[in-house]
């Protein structure tokens, strides 16, 4: 067990920087601030930008993905590319590729650039909050300018607007994006070659008598397509593979110790709390267009739904 990667294990040191410490204004700083979302992981926080990771902040160490910074280049070496041939693995990269790959030179040189505006942005932490998060969000707009996504878009908006389940909504999202890992105990799923994989899950939210909620979530009716592979129904198989088949309750006690932490740094109202005698369930939610149609079917098809309301609050 002690091996097994557990959200909420902040150690205590790391945990009292943040809460009291020399971390504590990057804390109030992304706190005071509605167009960031703090996730806390196994020992270090994630920070959210219009659903991407604008800031890791780990006990040693802060990180920005540097290739925020890369729009592209005239030759359109993808990233990916880019990356191998830096790394010197290129051998990795498909053979059959279509995609342009640069030479070892090319690759350096766009590494080059890339970690000289990524060091001038970090350079303004711990001292400058402010800035760093202003000049961070610009270099990431002129990102999504060029590849959008609107489900993370949506997904980030949902997780402010529901903090607390009360009048104002019927949940609280207390963790995004989670993956239930291979060397869990209760992941039985299997890809299609039969080997373990990794399940991810949109939004874990808790209504107000402590009942998880593990929310797919859909922004647009092609991504639920029969032929596709992250659909609704994939999604419930593998719940029913991993969470849905936790007999010990380990997923229940991960988000309650997730929980608690959030509490403590301020991320959460004391209200929020997750009761690990309930089987979490698994939910469908719909925030694009005309979601009264999405809503019905999966109703009539027996999944529980949860409504997106227009200002992103959720209800059951």
């Amino acid at each position: 067990m002690t091996n097994i990667t557990m959200r909420g294990n902040l150690s205590n040191p790391f945990l009292k920087r943040l809460c009291e410490g020399d971390l504590c204004a990057i804390i109030n700083e992304i706190i005071e601030d509605r167009e960031l979302d703090i996730q806390v992981r196994d020992n270090y926080l994630n920070v959210y930008y219009r659903g991407g990771n604008i800031l890791r902040i780990k006990p040693r160490s802060f990180q920005f993905d540097k290739f925020y910074f890369y729009l592209g280049h005239p030759k359109e070496f993808p990233k990916t590319h880019v990356e191998k041939v830096a790394s010197r693995k290129q051998h990795e990269i498909n053979p059959r590729t279509k995609q342009p790959i640069p030479t070892e030179i090319e690759a350096d040189q766009i590494m080059s650039e890339l970690n000289e505006k990524y060091d001038g942005l970090m350079q303004l932490l711990p001292e400058n909050p402010e800035s760093f998060f202003e000049k961070a969000k610009s270099v990431m707009n002129e990102w999504f300018d060029k590849w959008e996504h609107q489900e993370r878009d949506d997904q980030q908006a949902i997780t402010e607007r529901n903090k607390s389940a009360d009048s104002e909504s019927d949940l609280a999202v207390i963790d995004i994006e989670f993956a239930v890992s291979v060397n869990k105990p209760y992941n039985k799923a299997k890809n299609s070659k039969g080997k373990s994989k990794v399940c991810r899950f949109d939004i874990i939210a808790v209504d107000c008598k402590g009942q998880l909620y593990v929310i797919e979530l859909k922004q647009n009716e092609a991504a639920d397509s029969d032929d596709n592979s992250a659909n609704v129904k994939v999604h419930k198989k593998d719940f029913d593979d991993t969470i849905g088949n936790d007999i010990d309750c380990l997923f229940t006690k991960e988000m309650a110790q997730v929980v608690n932490i959030k509490k403590e740094i301020g991320l959460l109202p004391a209200t929020v709390n997750v009761d690990t005698s309930l089987n979490p369930v698994f939910a469908v939610a719909y925030s694009g267009e005309n979601s009264e149609s999405f809503n019905e079917k999966y109703r009539n098809e027996g999944f529980y739904v949860i409504e997106v309301l227009k200002d992103k609050k959720l209800r059951k």
